[in-house]
């Protein structure tokens, strides 16, 4: 099961992959406005890759803390595709939020029109009502946590620290 969750994964960076590329095609298609929707582009490209890289080492440091914790035996496999697991929800979560505030002439667009595709929306509504929630759906996933975890170290510290 491990392996086929794996494979998802795989594929989905693949798709990412095929959103950073453009060609010069694209470019041309793109007219007078190619060079500002190619700067556009490479910002996207830049959010997209330092989320990834945060998600990444967050992942790391899970495998590395369920490594450590004695019941981590039982799912060491599923334990093992953290890393990339959370590699793509940063890369997620870093298109959404860039493409929830990029211009409608950039995703409208042949080089932001990718962006579009990736998320297999039909108009451009679609998209920028679904890259919104996902990215609300993250903010209020990491308030949570951060306040769970603001919690638990306000609780920990003894009283007059």
């Amino acid at each position: 099961m491990a392996l086929h969750h794996f494979v998802k994964l795989i594929d989905i960076v693949n798709e990412v992959t095929h959103c950073v590329s453009v060609d010069k095609e694209c470019l041309t298609k793109a007219g007078p406005d190619g060079p500002r929707h190619l700067t556009y582009h490479r910002i996207i490209v830049v959010i997209c890759a330092f989320f990834g890289l945060i998600g990444f080492l967050l992942g790391v440091a899970f495998v590395v803390e369920m490594v450590n914790h004695k019941s981590a035996d039982k799912n060491f496999g599923k334990n093992l595709i953290a890393p990339l697991a959370f590699l793509v929800a940063g890369l997620i979560f870093g298109i959404s939020l860039c493409c929830s505030l990029a211009p409608s002439s950039f995703l409208k667009g042949p080089i932001g029109g990718k962006w579009v595709q990736f998320i297999r929306a039909d108009t451009l509504l679609t998209a920028r009502i679904t890259y919104l929630l996902i990215t609300m759906a993250f903010f209020s996933f990491f308030a949570l946590v951060a306040r769970g975890v603001w919690r638990e170290f306000h609780q920990t510290i003894p009283p007059g620290f």
